[in-house]
Formats: C-alpha cells, sequence, structure tokens
C-alpha cells in the first residue's frame, strides 16, 4: 500500500513551502498519501539518529 510514489501536488495543503508537514490530515485517503510522503524521505534499513529523523 504504501510503495507507490506520491507527488507534492497530491498533499501541497499539509506542507509547507520547504516540504515539512505543518498540518495532520483529517481524512484516511490524505493520511496515508502524508505517510507515503515520509517513506519516500527515508532510506529502508538505514538507522536514523533523533535530529536526522526531524526533516
Amino acid at each position: 500500500m504504501l510503495d507507490s510514489p506520491i507527488s507534492k501536488e497530491e498533499i501541497s495543503q499539509f506542507l509547507d513551502k520547504n516540504g515539512r508537514i505543518v498540518r495532520w490530515p483529517k481524512k484516511n485517503y490524505d493520511k496515508i498519501n502524508v505517510l507515503k510522503y515520509l517513506q519516500e524521505k527515508f532510506e529502508p534499513d538505514k538507522k536514523y539518529s533523533e535530529i536526522e529523523g526531524h526533516l
């Protein structure tokens, strides 16, 4: 479910100009799209520090 790419345009209402999430969606469909967007920011099997995780 979370392996298809998502475009910024699909979730732009939830992001600021730097691509950071500024508002959490209410609808499940939008929540899933935001989670897909976040998933694309991380590499599989890589460990991140707390600071690195705060994109």
